[in-house]
């Protein structure tokens, strides 16, 4: 049985994954990676416009 990762799910759907909190510490650092891996990104932030709230 081939087991699918969600990692390759991803690749497969190219739907933006949505990153809350995407520009703090740990949110930034998820984001480059996944962007690093060629996949779309979406960022949810009380700090961005709008207001992600």
């Amino acid at each position: 049985m081939n087991k699918v990762t969600s990692m390759e799910a991803a690749f497969e759907d190219k739907k933006p994954t949505l990153i809350l909190g995407g520009t703090g510490k740990t949110g930034r650092r998820v984001a480059e990676r996944l962007t690093a891996h060629g996949l779309p990104i979406r960022i949810g932030s009380h700090s961005g416009e709008p207001s992600f709230d």
